[in-house]
């Protein structure tokens, strides 16, 4: 294909990007096959005082088998804000794909300073078609960017140093795990997410701003230790826009400008001076509900060996409370949670959960090909599926049921300008399953 063609389906019907031919996907699975088993949403039964008590929580996983457990529907979820702390970023690996590009395109080496021609094939080939898979209709400035220039400023000192690129950054946890696992599959490539707390330290408009300390050609009217305030930014190489006090303005680089963090004031007061006194303090409070009676709830902990351990984070008036459980796989590939809490009170009792289903690989645009006697393979239609949850329905088998609906598009078994309804039930692991 030529960049910027396009392929139409049977009718004039224009087909999605990458759906105008088969194509074969291996996922790639972490090593760690605990981080897969957990990740996803939970329904999690607490016994507490001969009472049960149910939380729907979604678990997320990192490569490493740290876990993140929040509420996954209602109130809490909305409190939770998706995630937490907006401190992680979204990185693709691309050792692989820089080295097949320099042996194929440069016989194996690249001199020093030549790198931005190996680079300009890798944003075409990889990175630039990955994010924009990443935007799926956001912004950059939902990702973390000003603009598609600053990703492309940064994926090139990256990928030189280390073979990586970051996609995204200033996400909450849960949101950059689903944009990594989503980007793991569409583009075929190594991905996993990384805190990157600088992001934070980067200036906003508002800030006060001081010149960075490795500058050394100054222009403009900000002065060595002069603080001024940055009054815009845009989507330029030079995109700071910055008011010095003395009321004149400039335009500064990327890099030229910091974030002005104030000193602390290490001067003694005269308090400071006098002698001090030992006294004994007493603060009583009282000890709240047990958090595993409440539906919202926040927990942190690692998956590894078939094991998940939590820990239960809550305010000082609540009792903390920690969760040791076995990962148990069912025959059908379902998998469940067994084990035992503790809280800080004193109180104890059993867990169990199930892991639900909540979407499916099925959801797409599939390319349909048949076989009719003797005759070859040939392209029949495309349909496209969509998979949603039952408004909290369990299958006649226990396992949690999809609804399936969606249409036969197009195709050469499609008569021209028509299209056919599908609907059905899918039961599984999201993964494997059935279709009626």
């Amino acid at each position: 294909k030529k960049p910027g063609s396009i392929y139409l389906w049977r009718g004039g019907v224009i087909a999605p990007e990458g759906f105008n031919e088969p194509a074969i996907h291996r996922s790639r699975q972490s090593s760690n096959k605990a981080v897969a088993d957990v990740h996803g949403e939970w329904r999690l039964r607490f016994e507490v005082d001969g009472k049960e008590h149910m939380s729907e929580m979604r678990v997320t996983a990192d490569a490493a088998g740290g876990l993140v457990v929040r509420p996954s529907r209602g109130a809490g979820a909305r409190r939770g804000g998706g995630g937490g702390e907006k401190v992680w970023s979204v990185w693709v690996k691309l050792r692989t794909e820089k080295r097949n590009i320099v042996e194929q395109n440069f016989g194996g080496t690249v001199a020093m300073g030549n790198f931005q021609q190996v680079f300009n094939q890798l944003w075409r080939q990889k990175i630039r078609p990955i994010y924009q898979r990443a935007l799926g209709g956001r912004s950059d400035t939902e990702l973390g960017w000003r603009s598609q220039n600053q990703v492309q400023n940064m994926a090139l000192k990256s990928t030189e140093e280390k073979g990586e690129c970051m996609i995204a950054r200033g996400l909450s946890n849960d949101v950059a795990a689903q944009l990594a696992e989503t980007l793991k599959y569409e583009s075929k490539e190594s991905c996993e997410i990384q805190k990157y707390a600088t992001f934070s330290q980067e200036p906003q408009v508002g800030d006060e701003v001081v010149l960075a300390e490795d500058v050394q050609v100054m222009f403009g009217p900000l002065k060595p230790g002069e603080v001024g305030t940055l009054i815009s930014t845009d989507r330029s190489s030079c995109p700071y826009y910055v008011r010095a006090k003395s009321g004149s303005t400039h335009w500064y680089n990327e890099g030229q400008i910091v974030k002005h963090v104030p000193q602390e004031d290490t001067q003694l007061g005269p308090w400071q001076y006098l002698p001090s006194t030992p006294s004994n303090v007493l603060f009583w409070r009282s000890i709240g509900a047990n958090p595993v009676t409440q539906q919202a709830w926040v927990a942190k902990g690692r998956a590894a060996a078939g094991k998940v351990t939590l820990d239960i984070a809550e305010p000082q008036e609540k009792p903390s409370v920690f969760l040791d459980a076995d990962i148990v796989h069912g025959t059908d590939g379902d998998v469940a949670l067994t084990g035992v809490w503790k809280g800080g009170d004193g109180s104890e009792g059993t867990m169990t959960g199930k892991k639900v289903v909540v979407s499916s690989r099925l959801a797409g645009v599939w390319h349909v090909d048949s076989q009719w006697g003797a005759d070859s393979m040939t392209h029949t239609f495309n349909v496209w599926f969509s998979c949603i949850p039952f408004t909290g329905g369990e299958g006649k088998d226990g396992t949690t049921s999809l609804r399936v609906s969606g249409a036969v598009l197009a195709g050469p078994a499609l008569p021209e300008g028509q299209s056919l309804p599908v609907k059905g039930e899918f039961v599984g692991t999201g993964r494997k399953g059935s279709v009626v």
